[in-house]
């Protein structure tokens, strides 16, 4: 998958987690759930962090070069 289906799977589970977590009782406010679709998001792009040409590996270059070491 490339980044930009990532981080589209990363907001959809976000926003389908929170919302059912919502109907089942849990109290969760605003900032929460934008804390917790932020984590989702960064935790569906992890999965590429080893390779230095995806979306995140850019972003954070000494350390996907550092996971790419072969």
């Amino acid at each position: 998958m490339m980044g930009k289906q990532h981080l589209f799977f990363g907001i959809t589970t976000g926003v389908a987690t929170s919302f059912s977590l919502g109907t089942m009782g849990l109290n969760i406010d605003t900032t929460e759930g934008f804390v917790f679709i932020g984590l989702t998001v960064l935790g569906s792009l992890l999965p590429d962090i080893d390779s230095p040409g995806t979306t995140l590996g850019k972003r954070v270059r000494p350390l996907s070069d550092f996971f790419f070491l072969k």
